[in-house]
């Protein structure tokens, strides 16, 4: 296994762990406000974050793991700036800004500190993955 497969990997997991959640039966019935929160985050935030998600898959093909990595701590920053003008101009577009511009701040509120757990979970799996992980290809000397 590559380095770079586990990144490109753990991107999904801000779309799967809800999906997993709700497969479980944590709902928001449940009561549970962690589990609320998870399963609102896909359901207000998954398309926007699979743009991202798509993007970031790509652009880490070929890149170096300490350059994944600086991606990685600033992509919760990344979507909180690309989740909340586009919740206040759904807010616009369906003629309530108000209700809108609270949920872009509430997007923002839950995106950093939900982002940078993902974060840390990305680490986590990295370091325990690690032995399985193989060296980088040598590139051939030109000549």
């Amino acid at each position: 296994m590559a380095v770079e497969s586990i990144y490109r990997a753990c991107i999904w997991l801000p779309l799967l762990a809800p999906i997993l959640m709700f497969a479980l039966g944590f709902g928001s019935a449940s009561g549970r406000w962690i589990f609320e929160v998870i399963g609102w985050s896909f359901w207000v935030g998954g398309i926007p974050y699979a743009a991202l998600a798509l993007w970031a898959r790509r652009w880490i093909r070929g890149r170096s793991e300490s350059e994944i990595r600086m991606l990685m701590f600033v992509a919760p920053l990344l979507f909180a700036a690309m989740f909340f003008p586009l919740a206040v101009a759904y807010g616009l577009i369906v003629g309530l800004p108000g209700p809108w511009l609270g949920v872009a701040w509430w997007g923002v509120e839950v995106i950093l500190p939900l982002g940078y757990a993902y974060v840390l979970l990305t680490l986590v799996l990295r370091l325990v993955l690690s032995p399985f992980i193989l060296p980088p290809a040598s590139v051939p000397a030109r000549g």
